[in-house]
């Protein structure tokens, strides 16, 4: 099972969340659902960093340090460090939904995201 680590970034205040789990697609509709009290007046909420891991303990030991991270220049810089070809994927993830992961393809060409033609 794959765990991931993420950060979200409130529409409204645009203050960050960063947490863990086993269904990134999942936790972002419960987020966005309401059912985290501490983020219901929050909302919406988008997808802005990930990174995914083998164990939970990866996961939540990787969650503890971006924590650490934040409001300091080490997390300015892991935002800042997504390239604008993932920044594209993460907009297709909060535009159409993770079941569509499948249909985005990485371009040879270095452009942003695409879907196939199925």
């Amino acid at each position: 099972m794959k765990y991931f680590t993420y950060i979200l970034q409130s529409e409204k205040d645009f203050r960050y969340y960063i947490g863990h789990t086993s269904d990134l697609e999942r936790r972002l509709r419960e987020h966005n659902s309401g059912k985290t009290k501490s983020l219901r007046y929050r909302r919406p909420l988008q997808l802005i960093y990930f990174e995914e891991y083998d164990s939970r303990e990866q996961a939540a030991i990787r969650e503890k340090e971006i924590k650490v991270y934040k409001g300091r220049n080490a997390f300015r810089k892991l935002i800042a460090g997504s390239s604008s070809r993932y920044r594209s994927f993460l907009k297709h993830l909060n535009e159409f939904g993770f079941f569509y992961i499948a249909r985005l393809q990485w371009p040879d060409n270095g452009n942003e995201y695409h879907t196939q033609n199925t």
